[in-house]
């Protein structure tokens, strides 16, 4: 019989399938499986079985965008009944304390909308700055400073164009630090 390859559905379609579009909250679900697997190292069984469980247990269909997870670097958690439960381990209790940097980069209001600060620097880098955002509301969800809506690609491409980093502090008011992670950003993005 020799072995058998099992067909998997992936994690994450997207809303334009023809033309491969994700939507935004697509966007934030790869953000979490790639976070979760890349940086924490959770394998795809997990990842499926995490899936799996929080699409039953919250009734959703976008369960990495719609339920606040958690990692300790081996299993994925959501606060249940205010205890911690594994959701890839099917609803398991935990008292395991969790450590998690990565994740609380997703951004949630009351509304349903959804935020999310990217990272600007390697991985390794567990504090990154809080400083680029990526919103829906502003800027068809393009990255921009945060507080401000001015568009890191504006940044970026004036500065490529020649413009000194003294013009774009005078120009938009903003100090050097927060120029620079505008310009990470973009490299980060065109890489």
């Amino acid at each position: 019989m020799g072995d058998e390859v099992r067909p998997y559905h992936p994690l994450i379609t997207p809303a334009d399938k023809a033309k491969g579009l994700l939507s935004f909250k697509e966007l934030i679900e790869l953000h979490v499986l790639s976070v979760t697997r890349r940086m924490h190292g959770i394998s795809m069984p997990k990842m499926r079985a995490t899936v799996n469980y929080l699409k039953k247990a919250f009734d959703t269909a976008s369960p990495l965008a719609d339920v606040s997870l958690k990692t300790d670097g081996v299993h994925v958690f959501v606060e249940q009944l205010e205890q911690q439960v594994s959701a890839s381990e099917e609803g398991q209790i935990s008292i395991r304390e969790i450590v998690d940097h990565y994740l609380e980069r997703i951004g949630r209001d009351e509304q349903g909308n959804l935020w999310l600060y990217p990272f600007t620097r390697p991985s390794d880098h567990l504090d990154q700055p809080w400083i680029i955002v990526m919103d829906p509301r502003i800027s068809f969800g393009r990255p921009v400073i945060a507080n401000t809506g001015v568009r890191t690609s504006m940044l970026a491409e004036r500065y490529r164009a020649g413009d000194s980093m003294q013009a774009l502090m005078d120009d938009y008011g903003l100090e050097q630090s927060v120029i620079e992670e505008a310009i990470r950003c973009e490299m980060r993005r065109a890489a």
